[in-house]
This record gives structure tokens, sequence and C-alpha cells, in this order.
């Protein structure tokens, strides 16, 4: 069973952590973005959501840097 002090505190987190715009807009997220994005991600608990954000990177026509 879920704990639900958990799922709300994912939800908070969705809310502070700035989500993508869909439309397209002017400013275009860079490695800095996505790397400050999977970070705070996999820091909450949330691989997949970070896992997410890394498949994106390339389809944004962001390459990704090495992990040292």
């Amino acid at each position: 069973m879920p704990n639900t002090s958990d799922a709300k505190e994912n939800d908070s987190l969705n809310n502070l952590i700035p989500q993508y715009p869909t439309e397209k807009i002017s400013s275009v997220p860079n490695i800095r973005y996505y790397t400050s994005q999977i970070s705070d991600y996999g820091k909450a608990g949330q691989p997949e959501k970070a896992q997410e954000i890394f498949d994106q990177m390339p389809k944004e026509g962001v390459k990704p840097n090495e992990f040292h």
C-alpha cells in the first residue's frame, strides 16, 4: 500500500520543478537545464522521471555530457 505522505511529497516536488512547456518558445533548454532537472529528480528519489528527462535530451537536440 503506497504511503500517502510520499504521494503528497511527490506532488509538491512536481510543483517546485519547472516543467518544460510543450509549445515552441524562443528559449530552448540546454545541457545545464537538463542536468539540473535530472539531478533534482534523482535527489528526490524519482529515477524514472530522471531517465525520462535524460531520454528527452537527444529529441531536443541536446547531447548529454560525460558522467564522472
